[in-house]
């Protein structure tokens, strides 16, 4: 697989005069232009019997950050945040939900809760299971910032986290990428020599096709890849 290194020395060959660590920059912009999509791919998995982490709550505090303090596994083990040994963090939360053991006395109308896009080897852990999603208001990454959430009621259940991870920049993680580089060198050409040339000449049909067609590409990809897949599924049940 091609190291951050050679790629750099590919992007360097259009890129005449630039010093390594501009180039680096641009594409580290590139490489997490991709790598940013809302794929169920790129959801956080522990790898473990119960895959998701559960946020650890405090009873009358509402808002959490995804950050590795509030997050433990089923035996309340804190979670470390890393994906094939690199440091990710939480980018956007996409759901929160607990196992399902009625109406939990809450006003509001419960849901199955399946997630689209389950691995093959979730699958089963999902399928034995009946969840309901938590209402809750989010906030995106900002900075170092982590994503954000916003609970509207206390609960005595665990609730558990899908988010969507984003690895640290390329000026920090020097020479690993959470990507098939093999795979995708060409867009993550295109990506970084279209930034630069959008710069020098106000346009690039390089970037017109990374944004148009790679970025499209790499989420259809992350979302054919998972093997058995279940649909979203949300059964409206009274409320009485």
């Amino acid at each position: 697989m091609r190291t951050t290194k050679q790629i750099i020395s590919i992007i360097q060959d259009y890129m005449d005069n630039v010093p390594v660590d501009r180039v680096r920059e641009y594409l580290s912009r590139s490489y997490l232009g991709l790598i940013n999509s809302n794929s169920s791919q790129n959801v956080f998995y522990i790898d473990n019997e119960q895959p998701l982490p559960i946020l650890k709550t405090t009873t009358g505090d509402r808002k959490y950050a995804i950050s590795a303090a509030n997050l433990v596994d089923a035996d309340d083990v804190q979670i470390v945040l890393e994906q094939d040994g690199i440091t990710v963090s939480a980018r956007k939360v996409r759901s929160l939900f607990i196992e399902k053991t009625g109406l939990q006395g809450r006003s509001y109308r419960l849901n199955d809760y399946v997630p689209v896009g389950v691995p093959s080897n979730y699958f089963n852990w999902y399928k034995e299971r009946s969840f309901s999603k938590v209402p809750f208001q989010s906030y995106n990454q900002r900075g170092s910032q982590p994503a954000t959430v916003i609970l509207f009621d206390d609960y005595d259940t665990d609730i558990y986290v899908e988010f969507y991870y984003t690895p640290g920049d390329l000026l920090t993680n020097l020479d690993e990428m959470l990507i098939d580089t093999d795979d995708w060198t060409d867009a993550l050409v295109d990506g970084a020599v279209g930034y630069y040339e959008d710069l020098i000449n106000g346009e690039s049909k390089r970037l017109d096709k990374y944004n148009s067609y790679w970025k499209r590409k790499y989420l259809n990809v992350g979302m054919d890849n998972l093997g058995d897949k279940v649909p979203n599924q949300f059964k409206a049940r009274p409320l009485g």
